[in-house]
């Protein structure tokens, strides 16, 4: 199988992230995702594009005309008015906040319909990856370490780290963004393990359009923010995807 095309590399980070590749499938593109910062970059990608299903939904009770619209479909009967009753006392038992929960759960099922329809057994509308900034930072022998993402037009940040990063006692890891004309400047600090989300002041459109690598440096941890890093521990291009 040639994993260096573009729609297979594509269709195969999205089923990773969904979680519908499994066994040694799954093994054998983890394996490859550790090794290809492109298969790393569209992985990191489709995490963006998914991440909204992993917020808690707001819970809003629906207006009243919404349960009667339901009621006059439910029950067409010649007597409404026992219809009425029947429904009132149906939602005083379930109470606003249980009503807010039903209507939460029809518009998440709306998310996930609109952003994964392959996990429903529906034809996907388009696989083009969402516009974003990645970047894939590496280590000595080029090994992708961290993961680095966000929307175009976003304003969180997402960093995972494929490998831990061994940061000294009294130190933290730093992100820097290294434009192609200018000072490199700090983005924010990144735990050594796991997934880091980093605000932005504003969209990464303009925060990141003239960025060409991002790097991660050790700073002290204590006192301010450095106003120039110290040498880099991890660095790579970022890249524009769309």
């Amino acid at each position: 199988m040639n994993y260096e095309r573009p729609e297979l590399i594509e269709h195969l980070a999205r089923e990773y992230v969904l979680g519908t590749l499994q066994g040694p499938a799954r093994r054998r593109f983890k394996g490859l995702a550790a090794r290809s910062p492109r298969i790393a970059a569209a992985v990191a990608s489709w995490e963006a594009r998914l991440a909204v299903m992993e917020q808690a939904p707001v819970l809003i009770p629906p207006p009243m005309s919404t349960w009667r619209g339901i009621e006059q479909r439910l029950f067409p009967s010649p007597s409404p008015a026992a219809a009425r009753r029947t429904l009132g006392a149906a939602l005083r038992w379930l109470g606003a906040r249980a009503a807010g929960g039903v209507l939460a759960g029809l518009l998440v099922a709306v998310v996930v319909v609109k952003s994964t329809p392959s996990s429903l057994g529906l034809e996907v509308a388009s696989e083009a990856l969402p516009a974003s900034y990645v970047g894939v930072l590496t280590g000595p022998g080029d090994k992708p370490s961290v993961v680095v993402s966000s929307r175009r037009h976003g304003k969180q940040l997402s960093v995972k780290v494929l490998a831990p990063i061994p940061v000294p006692q009294g130190s933290v890891a730093t992100l820097w963004a290294i434009p192609k004309t200018g000072e490199p400047w700090a983005i924010g600090t990144v735990a050594p393990s796991g997934k880091t989300q980093i605000g932005l002041p504003a969209e990464s459109e303009q925060l990141f359009a003239n960025v060409s690598r991002l790097a991660i440096s050790l700073e002290e941890g204590a006192g301010p923010r450095p106003a120039s890093p110290s040498a880099y521990v991890l660095q790579g291009a970022c890249v524009k995807v769309w």
